[in-house]
């Protein structure tokens, strides 16, 4: 029973997270259309908070390195 729920809650915060990123998707691609620099600068604030972390731990690049790609999944242009 306890998987079960589990699992319930799992595909919830799925479908949620899907939800979530073809929303922002599709405002970046349209926000880009007047401004071209936008996914750049998204990137760069994305760095800056980066390496704003002190210290470095293992911990902290595990979350920079995800912090990344899931920037660069989300900022990626539509391919139609």
């Amino acid at each position: 029973m306890n998987d079960e729920k589990t699992d319930t809650v799992e595909v919830a915060e799925g479908a949620r997270k899907l939800a979530i990123d073809i929303a922002i998707r599709a405002l970046i691609e349209h926000a880009s259309a007047t401004d071209p620099d936008l996914r750049h600068r998204i990137l760069q604030t994305i760095e800056t908070y980066i390496t704003g972390l002190e210290p470095q731990s293992e911990l902290e690049n595990d979350f920079a390195e995800r912090a990344r790609a899931n920037a660069q999944s989300l900022i990626r242009p539509a391919s139609y």
